[in-house]
């Protein structure tokens, strides 16, 4: 009788021992989770608190540095990238010190359980302008596990929100964020599970005329008696710049040329695309969503992976009309990612456009290694043509210069941006 007592008694104990190391382990997920979602919302407020954005300007190609970029192309894998002045608390701050100015990108990513995680990249804004090393931007996760994350921006045109986000000249007014991570229990997270923030972007567009504001003019000098007008040689209008000698000119000549062979030399061992194949890389702000399907990792879509890249965007789309969406020109056999539009197979970088199989201008302010090395170089010795840095010797010759031109094009100074791009002449 007495061992059959002991025995439950001792039940009851363990009974209660596990039934508080079980309600321990449910308090300290729940807190997890809990600062898990405070941290990713408070790093998405405090980026988009600081945005900065310079209106696009011609004359000055760096404003297009401070672009705003959204890619809602796959909607289980949205990014969106803009430049912000961080705050002194801002993530990161230890690795870049006093570069508060930073290009930040918040995507969605595949993480190694075959799940998603919303991830954060960082990049200083500024960099030199002759740094040959791309510096890679530094990566955090913000949190795994991902279920839901959703982006709308609103629009002022329509007056309500959309999903889409494709002016890179302009940003929104406002936007909302939806966050879910996924249950404990492996479910699908409710309503009751969902984050929301929206945000007020107070980020003034700056223009031209507030960056270039007249300055008073200088109090003029008393004129000193006794001493007539300066009598020496005019010199005309100082350009502000100094003038490069011929051994400073061929010092700049010789490191370009060294660059030259090396940038040959890491080139070698690339293989030639097979046909039909393209790139990741090639695809500007979408490839994150092209190395989804690169199955092989070598970097380049073939075209059993291209064909079934445009499949799913199909499927998508077909399913996002059955449901009443009603964004425009995502996902489609035209449009961003399709078969044709930027990141397609033709447009910006595809088939045709810019480098294409059609004639006439490469299209806005051209991202060619060649042109931006041309443009640089008219920028630093202060030339105004191509034939000023021939005269100069920075090239032997115009054919020298011309060499660095894609097949069938000729480089030429667009009349409209001032900026070096190339010329596909009719026929080409």
């Amino acid at each position: 009788m007495s061992v059959a007592i002991l025995s439950m008694v001792l039940a009851m104990v363990y009974g209660v021992f596990f039934s508080m190391l079980r309600g321990t382990e449910v308090g300290a997920e729940t807190a997890l989770q809990v600062q898990r979602n405070r941290v990713a919302l408070k790093t998405l407020e405090d980026a988009f608190s600081g945005l900065v954005y310079y209106e696009p300007d011609k004359d000055n190609p760096n404003t297009g540095v401070y672009a705003f970029i959204v890619d809602t192309l796959d909607f289980d894998y949205p990014s969106v990238s803009f430049v912000s002045r961080v705050p002194p608390d801002f993530l990161g701050n230890k690795e870049f010190g006093s570069q508060t100015l930073r290009r930040i990108t918040f995507q969605v990513e595949e993480d190694d359980d075959d799940g998603r995680s919303l991830v954060m990249y960082q990049t200083a804004a500024l960099q030199p302008a002759y740094d040959l090393e791309v510096e890679e931007p530094s990566r955090w996760v913000l949190g795994q596990d991902l279920d839901q994350f959703l982006m709308l921006f609103y629009s002022t045109s329509v007056e309500e929100w959309i999903n889409e986000w494709d002016d890179t000249n302009s940003v929104p007014s406002r936007i909302k964020f939806e966050l879910a991570y996924a249950r404990p229990d492996g479910g699908a997270a409710s309503i009751k599970d969902m984050h929301k923030r929206e945000f007020s972007l107070f980020s003034r567009n700056i223009t031209k005329e507030m960056r270039l504001q007249k300055l008073k003019p200088a109090p003029k000098k008393p004129s000193t008696k006794g001493r007539g007008p300066s009598r020496g040689p005019s010199r005309g209008p100082s350009t502000g710049k100094p003038r490069y000698t011929p051994e400073q000119i061929a010092a700049y000549r010789k490191k370009r040329e060294e660059d030259a062979r090396r940038k040959k030399r890491e080139n070698e061992g690339k293989r030639k695309l097979p046909e039909g194949s393209k790139r990741v890389s090639d695809y500007g702000k979408y490839q994150q969503t092209a190395k989804r399907y690169d199955v092989n990792g070598d970097g380049i879509l073939d075209s059993g992976e291209r064909a079934k890249w445009r499949a799913d965007i199909a499927q998508k789309a077909q399913t996002s009309s059955s449901r009443g969406n009603t964004g425009t020109g995502s996902g489609g056999d035209s449009g961003s990612g399709g078969d044709s539009g930027s990141g397609g197979d033709s447009g910006s970088g595809g088939d045709s456009g810019s480098g294409g199989n059609t004639g006439g201008r490469g299209g806005g302010v051209s991202a060619l290694p060649g042109a931006l090395t041309l443009n640089g170089e008219l920028s630093e010795f202060n030339a105004r043509t191509l034939q000023e840095l021939v005269d100069m010797g920075v090239y032997d010759s115009m054919e020298d210069l011309q060499s660095t031109a894609p097949d069938g094009a000729v480089w030429e100074i667009d009349p409209d941006t001032g900026l070096v791009v190339p010329i596909y002449p009719s026929g080409k």
